[in-house]
């Protein structure tokens, strides 16, 4: 099975269709990456309890720029 095949494997299994949900997976993974794993769920909440910290247009753009896309 190609790269491709697996990828297209993955976001099918795991509802990865579309901005919103791989927007918070860079989020995510960003956070894991400066805050270090296991990640804390209750960590990456706003202070409203809601969404994803520090989810936003211009962090995904960031996160994006940085890879060179």
């Amino acid at each position: 099975m190609s790269f491709n095949e697996k990828l297209k494997e993955f976001a099918q299994k795991n509802r990865m269709r579309g901005k919103g949900p791989l927007s918070v997976a860079l989020v995510v993974t960003r956070h894991g990456k400066k805050l270090g794993m296991p990640l804390d769920p209750e960590a990456l909440l706003t202070e409203g309890g809601g969404q994803v910290m520090g989810l936003g247009k211009s962090a995904v753009q960031s996160i994006l720029k940085e890879h060179g896309i």
